[in-house]
């Protein structure tokens, strides 16, 4: 499966999960509906699946759009929205663990509250990738709309424990300002600190610092290095003020 980002509005990310073979492709969490049309038509490819994170405006605006342009399209999101009907389009919901297959691979559904009740991301191992919306940022993690600290910190807990080299693909160009306050917290940490300085250059020449592995978030993303509930609450608490 190769894996392509899609910028959208002024920091999100949506994207493009391409079954080559086929030429079949899944969207994730696309919030408008024009540039992600305009991508696919340019390569010749077939949207069949979108994929929702969470039911919030910025990750799910470009549903109806991208629905009504297409002859037959999947629309999955978490059994908890797919219920309270929170997604446009939604044809089915997932629970956590369950499998599902879209661009010719196997994902897996994980089950993440906190940043919303009915937050989901989607694991594919065969991709070392996993696709966690506003649950996890690069550098940080979701403000809590809905969730307590303490479904969030299990939540994390939940990626955390994926393959080091897992690729992690969020919906926000968050890093830059996420480590800035991971190095606040942590001003000793040379792996915070080198981290910061290559999504400074990152920056600097216009390219995105979206997909990290988990062996570097690990290292430098303050709520994975939270050793408790107490400690996760304190530090989000110290990123609402940031």
């Amino acid at each position: 499966m190769r894996i392509e980002s899609i910028p959208l509005l002024d920091d999100n990310y949506a994207w493009l999960l391409i079954d080559e073979a086929s030429g079949d492709c899944a969207v994730v969490d696309p919030s408008q509906t024009r540039p992600v049309l305009d991508r696919v038509q340019s390569e010749g490819l077939t949207l069949r699946w979108i994929l929702n994170t969470h039911h919030h405006w910025d990750h799910i605006g470009g549903n109806q759009g991208l629905i009504e342009g297409a002859v037959d399209i999947d629309v999955i999101c978490s059994t908890y929205d797919f219920k309270a009907g929170r997604v446009p389009g939604s044809t089915r919901g997932l629970s956590d663990c369950e499998r599902f297959t879209v661009a010719g691979s196997e994902g897996i559904c994980m089950e993440v509250p906190g940043h919303t009740l009915g937050a989901v991301s989607y694991f594919f191992p065969a991709d070392e990738a996993v696709f966690t919306g506003d649950t996890l940022f690069t550098g940080g993690c979701g403000r809590l709309f809905e969730g307590s600290p303490e479904q969030m910190y299990e939540s994390l807990l939940k990626p955390a424990g994926l393959p080091p080299r897992t690729r992690i693909f969020c919906g926000h160009e968050y890093t830059e300002k996420n480590l800035r306050y991971s190095q606040s917290l942590h001003p000793d940490s040379p792996a915070i600190s080198a981290r910061l300085e290559d999504v400074r250059c990152l920056r600097g020449d216009g390219k995105p610092t979206v997909p990290a592995t988990l062996d570097v978030e690990l290292k430098t993303n303050p709520f994975l290095l939270a050793g408790s509930a107490s400690e996760f609450t304190e530090a989000r608490r110290g990123r609402d003020q940031f």
